[in-house]
């Protein structure tokens, strides 16, 4: 206080109390992998760290589910493989789509939070459409978490999903984390090929998980064996999305159709189911995702269906040659002029004379391009306004260019009628070039039609019958629209709308619900992928349970002898003396096991560190329960820092941390029939410091805590007595 210098009545308030140790949080996992979207009103979420409390809200920042494709291959290529079904007399093996990865997070929180989840952090790193897990981006993730004071554990289910050497890398990437950097924190790990057995082919997963985890941090972290079989992904959610080529579900389908003993009219509902699968949609979810280069891939498809009908005998390959036609010109440039008709005339005869002549009267139009380019750059000038899409499609057509064989074609027309056919063309040629540049030629009436639908584009809250009428609104209202295309051409484009429409909403709708209910094979093929898809590594899982632990009971209860929800069993069953190389090694990397129990469910059979071998660190929950211990004290002591280093100190922070122990002991998180045997708080000169320490600004303070230890091996013993009556 200072001094009184004026006459009155002066209040002074003294602290009573000294400040109190506040318990840190013990469960809150960060989760780093990648998503959906990771965005909040607009502004990106993409490595940052955030914190979420429930499923809803991780959909609503992060998006939903990945849409996982399998492709259909047969057992025999890969031998040794199980197979997931068969079809008409032949096994069939589903495996993800080459080139595409399994993204894990998104049902690995849903396990967390069936598991007793509460508030997270998030680090979203990339979504999906990149279609790679990449490990220095994960890697990225976790130096996200430096930043963050509040996470308590780190879990990476994507990790699993790198090749085994960059999964291992980034495991120890995330010891280094935990137990060098910020040591504060606790990684949960998953064994890669967690889900095989320890006898499989591919070696033994646990085997090679030690080898290569390295020594350092070991007590900072804890792994769990093997994957869980969840109910997480259910048929609901599935369908065939799933399926990379419909096309050969569809084919498989008809193989056991085919041997089934099914009434006709079943058989026939079922090909009907069967057909609609393979409706050739340019891009399936154009509707959904609302992007205009989605309805430029459809409408493009349309051109090609004008072309196609503008085949007047599929016998013969007009399309073939007009493309190779095409090819050849394509790219050209230069001013138009140097040839006349006559010379554009003399060209084509060329062709028809050098290839039958020089490849024995065999007219191929793969080399037709080598032809055209040996006339130089005039004639490259010239051709480029050569209208070889106009003599197709002006209405002569096929019967203009002919594929020869021994000098005639299927008609009867000799070389020199294919001249002459050539002769009367190029006549014509005059005034087909002059009407290159306007608006009643085909490809400039479907550039307009395009545009016109892009720009009359449908909204995205609309309806799909509002969509559709919309659509068909504009290429029904020719004259405002200034297009010039002839009824037939209309009726095509309306066709091919009114049909992909009809295809999109019987996809979507029926046929999937359709062939659950009608094919036995289908549904046996959608629950394999279910099966798959439910297949998970187990971290995220136990971090559920740490926080539900530690809610129920505290940080000092081991989190082992706990059922799992949402759990059917674990991919790999364990016998008792299995797991005994699991517990205990001598390489000391101790593996938590998960194993079925009869009449128990699916319990957590294991709470080692990795540091299984260490006296100190041997279990979770005395690792855990220090962790807390250290942080809640060095939270609350923080306060002290500048204060002046003298006994007054030293007795308000040691009263401070005992008042903080005393009621952690009473809660049973310490050992000890009595505060004196359950911890000890020392600090003072002579006790903890000497007077060089104070002169150096050095306040020490000893901490001695009698952690209490799980009752890992329980035994009874039984001895017979004598009668006593």
């Amino acid at each position: 206080m200072g001094q009184y210098k004026t006459p009155g009545v002066y209040i002074v308030e003294k602290s009573a109390f000294p400040n109190s140790v506040v318990e840190v949080a013990t469960a809150v996992p960060a989760f780093i992998g990648y998503t959906e979207r990771a965005s909040n009103k607009g502004k990106t979420l993409l490595n940052k760290a955030w914190r979420i409390s429930s499923m809803s809200e991780f959909i609503s920042f992060f998006g939903g589910s990945p849409i996982t494709q399998y492709q259909i291959l047969d057992k025999a290529t890969e031998p040794g493989s199980e197979s997931d079904f068969t079809s008409g007399g032949k096994e069939h093996l589903l495996k993800i789509k080459d080139g595409t990865v399994r993204y894990y997070l998104y049902h690995s929180m849903m396990l967390f939070f069936q598991n007793g989840g509460g508030a997270c952090y998030i680090v979203s790193v990339g979504s999906y459409s990149q279609n790679s897990i990449n490990q220095k981006e994960l890697s990225d993730g976790i130096d996200v978490l430096l930043k963050e004071q509040e996470p308590t554990m780190v879990v990476i289910p994507d990790a699993v999903s790198l090749a085994e050497t960059d999964c291992i890398a980034l495991q120890q990437a995330a010891l280094m984390h935990c137990g060098t950097v910020m040591r504060n924190r606790f990684a949960i790990l998953d064994i890669y090929r967690g889900d095989k057995d320890r006898q499989d082919n591919g070696g033994d997963c646990i085997l090679n998980f030690r080898n290569a985890l390295g020594t350092s941090n070991l007590d900072f972290a804890a792994a769990y064996y093997p994957w869980l079989n969840t109910s997480i992904v259910q048929t609901g959610d599935l369908s065939f999305a799933n399926i990379f080529d419909l096309e050969n579900l569809a084919n498989v389908l008809k193989d056991e159709l085919s041997q089934s003993q099914l009434a006709d009219n079943k058989k026939t509902e079922i090909q009907q189911q069967i057909d609609v699968l393979t409706f050739n949609d340019d891009i399936p979810n154009w509707l959904r995702t609302d992007k205009e280069d989605d309805l430029k891939t459809l409408l493009g498809g349309l051109r090609k269906d004008i072309e196609e009908a503008a085949k007047q005998d599929s016998s013969i390959k007009y399309l073939d040659l007009k493309d190779k036609i095409k090819e050849a010109i394509s790219g050209i440039n230069g001013a138009a002029g140097y040839l006349s008709t006559d010379d554009i005339r003399g060209k084509l005869n060329t062709i028809v004379d050098g290839f039958v002549e020089n490849n024995g009267g065999k007219f191929e139009v793969g080399r037709l391009s080598e032809i055209f380019y040996d006339g130089g750059e005039a004639a490259k000038g010239a051709l480029d306004k050569f209208p070889v899409d106009k003599l197709f499609l002006s209405g002569k057509r096929d019967e203009d260019f002919i594929i020869i064989n021994g000098g005639k074609n299927t008609d009867g027309l000799d070389v020199p009628s294919l001249k002459k056919k050539i002769n009367e063309l190029t006549i014509k040629s005059d005034k087909i070039i002059t009407k290159l540049s306007d608006s009643e030629t085909l490809e400039t009436d479907i550039d307009k039609l395009i545009k016109g639908l892009i720009s009359t584009y449908p909204e995205p809250n609309e309806t799909r019958k509002q969509k559709k009428d919309k659509i068909i609104t504009y290429v029904n209202t020719t004259k405002s629209n200034g297009l010039s295309l002839k009824p037939d051409i209309y009726q095509l484009a309306l066709n091919r709308i009114n049909g992909f429409f009809d295809m999109l909403d019987l996809k979507d709708g029926d046929t999937h619900k359709s062939l659950t209910v009608v094919s036995p094979l289908y549904g046996v093929i959608m629950q394999a992928i279910k099966n798959k898809l439910n297949l998970l590594p187990p971290s995220a899982a136990m971090a559920g349970v740490y926080t539900l632990v530690d809610n129920a009971r505290g940080v000092w209860k081991a989190p082992a002898n706990v059922s799992l929800n949402a759990v059917v069993s674990p991919s790999v069953e364990i016998t008792h003396a299995e797991q005994e190389d699991l517990n205990v090694t001598t390489a000391g990397k101790s593996i938590n096991a998960i194993r079925t129990f009869i009449g128990e469910g699916t319990l957590v059979w294991g709470a080692r560190t990795l540091d299984g071998n260490s006296l100190d660190w041997r279990y979770i929950n005395v690792r855990r329960t220090m962790i807390m211990l250290e942080e809640s004290v060095k939270l609350a002591t923080k306060a002290y820092v500048f204060e002046p280093n003298v006994s007054t100190t030293w007795v308000t922070i040691k009263s401070m941390i005992s008042n903080f122990l005393i009621s952690i002991w009473k809660r049973g998180g310490l050992a000890g029939a009595t505060p004196e045997d359950a911890f000890g708080v020392f600090v003072g000169l002579g006790e903890t410091m000497t007077p060089q320490d104070i002169l150096d600004g050095m306040l020490k303070v000893t901490v001695l805590v009698a952690l209490s230890r799980p009752a890992e091996f329980i035994e009874i013993t039984f001895q017979q007595q004598m009668q006593k009556s």
